[in-house]
């Protein structure tokens, strides 16, 4: 079977053909745009929040919590309490956080943040080998009150 060229087509069969040709791409766009809207809120919610050091004592000295959320640009952000706030690169492959602290003294670190099932696990580069951070930080739920001291 064969198609007619456009200059064929009458005026209402070149009509009807551009009204279908342009409707069919932008259903297209739009469930592209859904499914690609939905992926990521999916991810965001399971990934931004603050997470919180578990059964830490009132004189803890380490960081009590990261916060991992968007800033107005979409880039994800990680801030660790009263110590750094970086933009982070996410790793949808490994399902990890990195991003490069500069701090005011010695040399900038790479730190990695993998989260599984609400819970935070922090490592930072030092000599080509990953170093976990001692503690669990368990993502805090909305409307919860802030960190708990577990100390008498």
């Amino acid at each position: 079977m064969r198609l007619r060229s456009n200059s064929t087509l009458s005026g209402t069969e070149r009509n009807r053909y551009t009204v279908s040709m342009t409707l069919r791409k932008h259903i297209a766009v739009l469930a592209f745009s859904l499914i690609a809207a939905a992926s990521g809120f999916c991810s965001d919610s399971d990934i931004c929040g603050k997470y919180v050091i578990q059964n830490a004592v009132d004189d803890y000295q380490g960081t009590r919590y990261f916060e991992i959320s968007r800033n107005r640009y979409q880039e994800y952000e990680v801030e660790a309490e009263n110590s750094f706030r970086s933009v982070a690169y996410f790793d949808g492959e490994n399902q990890e956080l990195f991003c490069v602290i500069a701090p005011a003294h010695q040399y900038n670190t790479l730190m990695k943040f993998r989260i599984q099932a609400g819970t935070l696990k922090v490592y930072s580069l030092n000599n080509q080998k990953w170093t976990e951070y001692p503690g669990e930080y368990r993502k805090e739920s909305s409307g919860a009150p802030g960190i708990q001291n577990q100390g008498n």
